[in-house]
């Protein structure tokens, strides 16, 4: 209570004589009040005079119930584990602690998987395709069909699909293979699509392969009754080339020479058997290199040179440059896997794919591979993939590798 009223009387007395000197103001008041009041009037001059004079300031008065508050010149002590920072009403001249500039965030690292899913996870996929007009537009599917308008980013189921082998999208069609083989003698529907897969036309049956001209005026399709061709988007089919006991596995057309149709026959033991027309089809010349082939059989054409094929079997990948005269083995940095067949190295291969500058060839197990058309010799792209079946090309900027594995769709950009 003493403290309190000499705290009021010195609050009146400084309000009224401001101008007088602290030491005329403690000489006349100092024997109106007691020791404490007189230790807080001195306190309290101190530190206005230390603040108009700009050294560190004292601490403020520390409000009833909080543990008394300490401001320290230079650097502060370690914060204690249970007490809160308080900052300083007045900012000091130099700080006590100086500002440090966060270094620079480092640049972004390639991830070391080249390989990242875009969608269907946990999908068993048989194939994949994009629509070479709009790099948004993508199918993949295995017992399900799905297709994507935004680049993969979403996926709507489409339809069931049996026996699913490839799809292709031509001028905006979808075409899709489907076969159970010819000796079964059951039939799995072909089908076509003209609007995103809302409707479906059946095709045909029992087709593991499809091609198109360049322009789109003609499909090819390879499948139990040997390879066809549709003058008029598949709605109807003829027979162009046949082989007794042997099923229509793989078809190709020439980008440059559209003439130029590549076919692959396979028996049912397995071995394999190619022809080739430059006649769009109306006649056919065995070209398949010496000594015994094992399917399954891929096809992939040089863009520009009508002469180079790239035949990839199960036990070997072979390339020709003359048409099919002659064939030299092109297995340059590809792995093997090995099979039970007869205890032989076999190239597990699932898919070849042709690009404007390179072949890129997928192994079932071994992830995938490049060769420049003009170097046979194989490069494998970084990063591994599940089970693998299919390859496409995505259009784009940059443009993109897709696969379908037994677990989604992956995307790799083409470097």
């Amino acid at each position: 209570m003493r403290s309190s009223k000499a705290q009021a009387v010195a609050e009146k007395w400084y309000g009224e004589r401001a101008y007088a000197s602290s030491a005329e103001v403690w000489g006349i008041h100092s024997k109106r009040m007691g020791g404490a009041a007189r230790l807080w009037i001195a306190a309290a001059l101190c530190a206005i005079a230390v603040t108009l004079a700009g050294c560190v300031p004292s601490a403020p008065p520390t409000p009833p119930g909080e543990p008394p508050r300490t401001v320290l010149s230079g650097t502060p002590p370690p914060a204690s584990p249970t007490a809160a920072p308080v900052a300083s009403p007045v900012p000091p001249v130099t700080p006590a602690v100086p500002r440090l500039t966060p270094p620079p965030e480092p640049p972004a690292t390639p991830a070391p998987n080249g390989w990242q899913r875009v969608g269907l996870a946990a999908q068993d996929l048989r194939a994949v395709a994009a629509d070479p007009a709009n790099p948004r537009v993508l199918y993949a599917g295995g017992a399900l069909l799905s297709g994507s308008i935004d680049g993969g980013r979403t996926w709507q189921p489409l339809r069931a699909v049996r026996s699913l082998q490839a799809l292709l999208v031509v001028g905006g069609d979808l075409f899709v293979a489907a076969s159970d083989g010819c000796a079964r003698g059951t039939r799995a529907p072909a089908l076509r699509s003209g609007d995103g897969g809302a409707t479906w036309q059946e095709i045909g049956a029992n087709l593991r392969s499809i091609a198109a001209r360049p322009d789109g005026s003609a499909l090819y399709a390879a499948g139990c009754p040997g390879i066809l061709r549709s003058d008029d988007g598949g709605r109807e089919w003829r027979t162009v080339a046949s082989a007794t006991g042997r099923e229509g596995f793989a078809v190709a057309v020439s980008p440059v020479q559209p003439d130029v149709v590549w076919a692959a026959f396979v028996s049912e033991g397995g071995g394999v058997l190619v022809q080739r027309s430059t006649d769009g089809g109306r006649t056919w010349q065995r070209a398949e290199p010496s000594g015994e082939l094992w399917a399954p059989a891929m096809l992939a054409l040089h863009p520009r040179q009508a002469e180079i094929l790239y035949l990839a079997t199960r036990n070997g990948i072979w390339r020709t440059a003359d048409a099919g005269g002659t064939w030299a083995r092109a297995e340059q940095g590809l792995e093997a896997t090995r099979r039970v067949e007869g205890a032989v190295t076999l190239y597990d291969v699932a898919a070849v794919l042709q690009l404007a500058d390179r072949v890129v060839l997928a192994s079932a197990s071994a992830g995938v591979y490049t060769s420049r058309w003009e170097e046979p010799s194989f490069a494998r792209l970084p990063g591994a993939l599940p089970l693998t079946r299919d390859l496409a090309l995505q259009s784009g900027a940059p443009p993109a590798l897709l696969a379908a594995t037994a677990d989604g769709v992956y995307r790799s950009p083409l470097r």
